[in-house]
This record gives structure tokens, C-alpha cells and sequence, in this order.
């Protein structure tokens, strides 16, 4: 369901990732094959971006539906949206926050109350897209940056994965996954970083070894 603006008032978020990368380390990621047309409008509503009178994600952040399919795939999701947890992402992601089934997140309609618009952006490079809770009643929101997440379908995915990860909460996971440049309070754990296992630069995919 997503949160109304009162709801987001009294929520208290705890900021737990921040998709961010120095400008020397960039890299135009390259997409493994064209991703195929959406079979049906509701494939646009990746994340809980609200009924489609509210926000038009196509709209709001081009490419959307292309790197949602992208996104799936690199997920190891189903049609349905459920993880095969056999494949790489699942299996270190399951490993770093068990029970933590990503593609629930990424599934049309669930997964954080999403927003587009700028996301602060920090002095050692650029940030493409930020994740805080869980808030008060358990949720999440992320937010995408139009400037700098929505004109390439490849590194959107990517992001979506990586900020798909913070809220493993609440996608059945029993530990939050933070990124290891923004940890400044040592909360993560060694080798369950989300920027390492959910990478969103280079050619690194999430579940890829370091």
C-alpha cells in the first residue's frame, strides 16, 4: 500500500543505503541482450510506486519497464517475481539475510514506497538512488534520482537490485544489508556489504565474486 504523506511524517526511518560512486570508478554498464517489451502495462510498477493515477514511472524515470525486465533476470526471478534460490544474487543475498527473497521487492505493486526526484548527492561522487528504514511500521522507501539513475536501462536494473537488497527486511530477511562506504557506525557485517554482493558500477552483477 503506499504510505500517505502523514504516514511518512511520523515514520522514523533509519537511512540504511545510499547507491553512490566515484566519478573516477564510473562505468556505462552494458546490457547482456535487448530486454523485450513489457507484456502488460502493470509491469511498469516495479517497487510500490502507487496506483498508476499517482506516478507514472515510464514518465517519471525513462527506461523503467526495460530495466525492470533486466532487473529480474539479474535478480534470478521468475515471471511471477520468486527467487530461485539457486542462483547467485539469491543464494549471497540469502546468505547475508536469510529468508530475504529480493524479488518481492522488485514485484509490480510491492517492495518500498518509491518516489523519483534528487537524492542527495555526496561530495566523492555521484548518487543514484537512496533506501531508508525500516520506519516505524516495518516499511521502506527508495527513492531514484532522474538526473542520474534513469537514462540507461543496465545500470537502472542494477540499482533497483541494490536498492532491492536494503529493504530485504522486508522481503523475508532477517538482517538489513548496509553499504560499506556509508557504514560509518560499523552496524554491516564483512562479506555482506550490499554495494559488494549488489554491485551498481562496473561489469559486476550482484552474486558476482569480488
Amino acid at each position: 500500500m503506499f504510505a500517505s504523506t502523514i504516514m511518512k511524517v511520523v515514520t522514523v526511518a533509519l537511512i540504511v543505503g545510499c547507491a553512490t560512486v566515484p566519478p573516477e570508478r564510473a562505468e556505462q554498464p552494458v546490457a547482456p541482450c535487448e530486454p523485450k517489451p513489457a507484456a502488460h502495462l502493470d509491469i511498469r510498477l516495479a517497487f510500490d510506486t502507487g496506483p498508476s493515477w499517482w506516478t507514472a514511472p515510464d514518465k517519471e524515470c525513462p527506461q523503467w519497464s526495460a530495466a525492470l525486465l533486466l532487473a529480474r533476470h539479474m535478480a534470478g526471478c521468475s515471471e511471477n517475481y520468486v527467487g530461485d534460490p539457486a542462483h547467485k544474487c539469491q543464494a549471497v543475498i540469502r546468505r547475508c539475510s536469510p529468508g530475504c527473497d529480493v524479488c518481492r521487492n522488485l514485484k509490480p505493486g510491492e517492495g518500498p514506497d518509491t518516489t523519483f526526484g534528487s537524492v542527495m548527492q555526496p561530495s566523492d561522487g555521484e548518487a543514484y538512488a537512496a533506501t531508508s528504514g525500516p520506519g516505524f511500521f516495518g516499511g521502506h522507501d527508495t527513492t531514484f534520482d532522474r538526473a542520474h539513475a534513469c537514462a540507461h536501462a543496465p545500470l537502472l536494473a542494477k540499482v533497483m537490485v541494490h536498492e532491492g537488497t536494503h529493504a530485504c527486511r522486508g522481503a523475508g530477511g532477517s538482517k538489513i544489508l548496509y553499504d560499506k562506504k556509508r557504514d560509518l557506525f560499523r552496524l554491516g557485517t564483512p562479506g555482506c556489504y550490499a554495494d559488494e554482493i549488489a554491485p551498481f558500477e562496473g561489469k559486476r552483477q550482484c552474486g558476482d565474486p569480488l
